[in-house]
């Protein structure tokens, strides 16, 4: 547990005091400096090696659900490839707080190449497809408990304490509350099903943007038109298909004899409720369960802090990284099949090896907390995270027939939520309470000491 903690810690702050021991309310010597970044690493892991020996490689009874030995190994693997990528390698730096000052970042990435080696070699995960349907695959990951590739994972019961998350997320025409949303910017990332970029540009992308994608996207993402559950007994009557529907529609009034603007049931302007709608267009299909009604009941499927597909993604950025390149190809296509998209071929390499592995580790491990971190440690940040959060404004126009409706993607550029992240953002600032309390912290770069 001190291992995870300060692996929260570090890949927020870089180097922070570390703590071994106990106090006493008498310890004089309780207020402590900012150790350096490699300190703090090292300790983390004569940590998860500690814990790795001492753990059982399966937890059961009243002991499932925590740590294992394999929990302790995927965490070195993760801690380890954060602490070879570029945010805490860069040239110049000179306090060993915020990163390492020289030594042999070449043993860094072998370091991370062989702590996610050991967990593969161990033979006790492989990447979950318990179906030939690539979408069906990815979606129950997160819904079929103790399935081959959880490592380590947070669980949940109904009764007793069960998890908000489909409620506080789903859809508010399902009477959820659409909490984290994904953006366009987002969505126009993934592939098509082909492996080739999707283009707005493109009349056909443009005319039809939800067909032929990753099949990620479909287990992602909940777009106009994606099949859902059934509505609750106020909505099925206006929606007896069960779809999302996230745009505005012309329908035909044969009473008025007149073509009437209709919004959709899980829009901000829903004639079921109105409060708590997207305002990007989309919402979250990733870890719902589908077959919860979120609104009176709690959900229990679990959380998982790692997963196998992360540990050999893990493994490939750092075969990336010593020049190992057939091999790291070898394992991003093992998660790129199970998803259902082409192999890499061997003409992919250089650049374009590392931007697909980068798509990789953005679309398989997306809304898994991963994103935030990789931009910061691969110093991509100030680029991706710069610029205005988009929105897909979609409107169906009414044919001559009354009948046929087509339909026109729209995006929202700036009017949905503009971001800025700055150089001094790559690491956060200490926060002053604690600043106050030790005086011998040294705030990071960029914000006032």
């Amino acid at each position: 547990m001190r291992a995870y903690f300060y692996h929260i810690l570090v890949k927020y702050w870089g180097g922070v005091p570390l703590i071994t021991k106990s106090f006493g309310l008498k310890d004089k010597d309780m207020l402590l400096p900012r150790a350096s970044f490699e300190d703090c690493i090292k300790q983390i892991v004569t940590d998860c090696d500690s814990a790795a020996n001492l753990l059982p490689e399966t937890q059961t009874g009243a002991n499932k659900g925590r740590a294992t030995k394999y929990a302790a190994m995927a965490l070195k693997s993760r801690m380890l490839l954060y602490a070879a990528s570029d945010l805490f390698n860069r040239p110049g730096t000179t306090n060993p707080s915020f990163g390492y000052v020289g030594g042999d970042r070449v043993a860094r990435w072998t370091a991370a190449r062989d702590a996610a080696k050991a967990i593969i070699d161990a033979n006790k995960f492989d990447l979950y497809k318990p179906t030939a349907n690539p979408v069906e695959n990815y979606t129950r990951i997160f819904m079929d408990k103790d399935n081959i590739e959880a490592i380590f994972v947070k669980y949940f019961h109904k009764e007793l304490l069960g998890t908000d998350h489909d409620k506080f997320n789903g859809p508010n025409g399902y009477h959820n509350w659409g909490g984290n949303v994904p953006i366009e910017n987002f969505v126009e990332g993934y592939q098509m099903a082909d492996g080739t970029p999707f283009d707005r540009s493109n009349p056909t992308h443009a005319a039809k943007p939800y067909e032929n994608r990753d099949p990620r996207f479909y287990a992602t993402i909940l777009y106009d038109g994606a099949p859902w559950k059934k509505r609750a007994s106020d909505g099925i009557d206006l929606d007896p298909v069960g779809k999302i529907q996230t745009g505005r529609y012309e329908v035909w009034n044969a009473a008025r004899g007149a073509v009437e603007v209709r919004n959709g049931l899980d829009t901000r302007q829903s004639p079921l409720e109105n409060w708590n709608g997207t305002y990007t267009g989309y919402y979250l299909r990733k870890f719902m369960d589908i077959t919860l009604d979120a609104q009176f009941f709690k959900g229990d499927k679990p959380w998982q802090f790692f997963r196998y597909a992360e540990t050999v993604l893990n493994y490939a950025e750092a075969c990336i990284a010593l020049g190992q390149e057939d091999e790291a190809r070898t394992y991003i296509n093992k998660v790129r099949t199970r998803a259902g998209m082409p192999a890499l071929l061997a003409t992919v390499t250089g650049q374009a090896l590392i931007d697909m592995y980068r798509y990789e580790r953005r679309y398989e491990l997306a809304f898994e907390e991963h994103r935030y971190f990789d931009a910061r440690r691969w110093l991509m940040a100030t680029t991706w995270f710069t610029g205005p959060a988009k929105a897909i404004d979609v409107y169906a126009k009414l044919g001559a027939d009354h009948v046929t409706q087509t339909f026109t993607y729209t995006v929202i550029a700036n009017d949905v939520q503009m971001r800025t992240f700055l150089d001094k953002h790559y690491l956060l600032p200490l926060q002053s309470d604690e600043m106050r309390r030790d005086t011998l912290l040294k705030q990071n770069p960029g914000y006032i000491n």
